[in-house]
């Protein structure tokens, strides 16, 4: 007996040793790779014990990661000494962070926080003295203005008028306006305003508060006096506040023929001033709003894209006039589209124009349009925009609606592949040109990211910058902090490899399977989504498994099996809905993973006797999402896309859509689904089917590639 326990001793003895020398092992490694940089996160680790006699430890390890790290790590171990310690300890830590790295604006606001926080105004003034009022961080010049008021600096005034005059408002403008400024009444000037000067600024600012609140009917009664301090040199002529003359007066009045009269009096009296561009602007979009003087209008939008200063402002108005013209001339659109197409200097804001103008070319039964449009578009527009004439063209033709021969269909469907970011144009066009798999896995998973795009990313990426971020967040992982990776992807994500970026999204895949608190799933999905965005290069089968993942794969097979429906139907429904978090709550009330209405849930909930429910509970919400979408698939003649419109905008509206489109197509009983999806009359509804139909899809090809056609033929009918 007393030999076996000496023998267990050894043996214990003996693999106690083996563990504690691997784990060395590991630690020597990782200080190996690391170097220096080991420091920080060690001073993480200590930190996480929640133990005061941790933090000297953790300190000191900071600081010698300060002195000895790479520049990111340096930095960020800057931050956190900002965060730890005394009340003199946190202070001194900020100052020396903005001396460490003064150009940098975060770290200016880690340690104007800190400032703020203990009340060191003097700091504040100090180190915020050349901060850029019209693009800095609205949170750092709401700090820098506080401190103003309290230190009752002499431009306290000013910079809080140029701050409220140079931009867009914001909810920091705002939150400041009414807890620091503390004018909150209205400032009534239309009396004897030239005795009171000094108001006007104050005035102004309430103008444009009173404006981002929506309370139009005083803005409006304000607009004359405005004019006039414009027009008298008492107001410097301004964008922002020319633009809220145009927002006041197109809310808060009916009169529109008589305000854009005044519009064209304003730009004319403005002329060659930046302002001008915005009266024309808004003058031509209020005699867009008369109905009748549509040459006014296009005359007003060709003037104000004259006057623009930024290709951004043309753009905006180029837009506003093509959308006019959808409504009002729609043949003259058509003929001079391409001449149009080639002003635009950001093609991705007109995406939005070609999806109304390609619906109502449908409803106009113009099919003849679509080849026309995407051959002269071709180069200039999105290849999404062109993608969608070139697929509905090719489709058009196959359906005998329009004329063309096989070589013209083939041609439109193979333009339609080189689709962008739509998914959607890329995998229905590569199911009509039976494609092996080996292709279809090229068209599938290749990039979709415009090379302008992926080019002006690679552009800011420098490699050490790549190489010192992958290893920041290379360390997230190996040292055990899967709660500060998507915060931190946020940041260096312009930085990081695709490489890393797959690589965090699967460790946060893997951390989700375990995550009592339900956030590891989405945010694995939201790094690997936006990496196959940008990606460069045509991803694995294992990459797009984390673009399209299968969470909750237990309960939603399960679910899927027992009322008779596609788990990857399901899959794709809740990546769309929810992106797999079970605690996300829409701005209309829609609750978890499936995102349904409290009164449709209860109203399943019945039919499955279930009394007492927690829609945010995983298991309860697919349960009655996928009895939901089974219902509706049953009710809609077993037809995906309109059980997923219906589960989208309700099963009354789809078939009263439905009942329209076929008139207008023509027909009494059987329209294709892919071309009933371009006639539906909401936006919203049509990118839901194309989002649901591309997963659907995606998840089906990873599953089993030799049955994709058919798979989309399903998914269509």
């Amino acid at each position: 007996m007393k030999s076996k326990i000496i023998r267990i001793f050894i043996f214990s003895t003996f693999f106690c040793f083996i563990i504690q020398n691997l784990g060395c092992s590991a630690q020597n490694e990782n200080v190996k790779k690391f170097g220096a940089n080991t420091d920080y996160f060690l001073a993480l680790k200590l930190l996480d014990q929640n133990n005061e006699n941790k933090v000297k430890e953790a300190q000191a390890k900071f600081k010698r990661c300060i002195k000895k790290g790479d520049k990111i790590f340096a930095k960020k171990s800057a931050q956190k000494l900002c965060q730890v310690g005394t009340v003199q300890e946190r202070i001194y830590s900020a100052v020396k962070l903005t001396q460490l790295f003064p150009n940098d604006k975060q770290s200016l606001l880690e340690a104007a926080r800190v400032f703020c926080q203990y009340n060191e105004n003097s700091l504040i003034y100090e180190y915020t003295n050349n901060l850029d009022l019209q693009n800095d961080d609205n949170e750092l010049i709401k700090i820098r203005l506080t401190a103003l008021k309290k230190l009752e600096a002499g431009s306290y005034e000013s910079e809080v008028f140029d701050w409220y005059t140079k931009r867009s408002l914001s909810k920091d403008h705002y939150q400041f306006y009414r807890d620091v400024y503390n004018h909150t009444d209205f400032i009534d000037l239309s009396v004897n305003w030239e005795n009171q000067k000094e108001l006007i600024n104050p005035f102004i600012m309430n103008f444009r508060i009173e404006l981002y609140k929506r309370n139009y009917t005083y803005t409006y009664s304000q607009v004359p006096l405005v004019i006039d301090f414009l027009k008298n040199g008492d107001l410097q002529p301004c964008e922002q506040i020319a633009s809220d003359l145009g927002k006041a007066c197109l809310h808060g009045s009916s009169d529109y023929l008589k305000n854009a009269q005044n519009f064209m009096e304003l730009a004319d009296y403005f002329k060659n001033t930046p302002v001008s561009f915005y009266f024309w602007f808004y003058a031509g979009r209020l005699f867009e709003k008369t109905g009748t003087y549509l040459a006014k209008s296009r005359e007003c939008f060709e003037n104000a894209i004259e006057a623009a200063d930024s290709d951004s402002k043309k753009d905006n108005a180029l837009w506003y006039l093509l959308n006019t013209m959808i409504d009002y001339q729609l043949d003259f659109l058509v003929a001079n589209i391409q001449d149009y197409a080639k002003q635009f200097h950001n093609p991705e804001y007109f995406d939005d124009f070609f999806d109304k103008l390609s619906v109502t070319l449908l409803s106009s039964a113009r099919w003849k349009e679509f080849q026309i449009i995407y051959k002269k578009i071709d180069g200039f527009a999105t290849d999404e925009a062109v993608a969608k004439f070139a697929y509905i063209f090719a489709r058009l033709a196959q359906e005998k609606i329009t004329n063309a021969d096989e070589k013209q269909i083939n041609e439109a469907f193979l333009r339609a592949i080189q689709s962008g970011n739509s998914l959607y144009y890329k995998i229905i066009s590569a199911s009509h040109l039976n494609l092996d798999e080996n292709q279809l896995h090229k068209v599938l998973f290749s990039p979709v990211m415009s090379k302008e795009k992926r080019n002006k990313k690679m552009s800011e990426m420098t490699k050490e910058n790549e190489q010192l971020a992958d290893l920041l967040m290379e360390g997230y992982v190996i040292f055990g902090f899967p709660e500060l990776i998507y915060e931190e992807w946020q940041t260096y994500f312009p930085d990081l490899s695709e490489k890393t970026n797959f690589y965090l999204a699967e460790f946060l895949y893997n951390c989700g399977k375990t995550d009592t608190k339900n956030r590891f799933y989405t945010q694995s999905l939201r790094i690997a989504a936006k990496t196959y965005n940008y990606s460069t290069e045509i991803l694995t089968r294992k990459e797009m498994k984390l673009v399209f993942p299968s969470c909750y794969s237990d309960e939603i097979e399960k679910y899927a099996a027992e009322y008779m429906i596609s788990p990857n139907v399901m899959y794709a429904l809740v990546r769309s809905e929810s992106f797999f978090d079970p605690n996300i709550k829409s701005a209309v009330g829609a609750v978890g993973l499936t995102q349904l209405m409290e009164f449709t849930a209860n109203d399943v909930a019945r039919k499955l006797k279930i009394t007492d429910y927690s829609l945010v509970d995983v298991e309860t919400n697919l349960q009655i999402g996928t009895y939901y979408l089974a219902e509706l698939l049953n009710r809609c003649d077993n037809s995906l896309l309109q059980a997923f419109f219906s589960y989208n905008a309700g099963i009354t509206r789809v078939r009263r859509w439905l009942k329209s489109s076929l008139a207008e197509f023509g027909t009494k009983s059987k329209l294709p689904m892919d071309l009933f999806l371009e006639t539906l009359p909401y936006t919203e509804t049509r990118e839901y089917g194309r989002k649901l139909v591309s997963a659907a899809a995606m998840y089906d090809f990873l599953e089993n590639p030799q049955n994709f056609s058919q798979t989309v033929t399903q998914l269509l009918e």
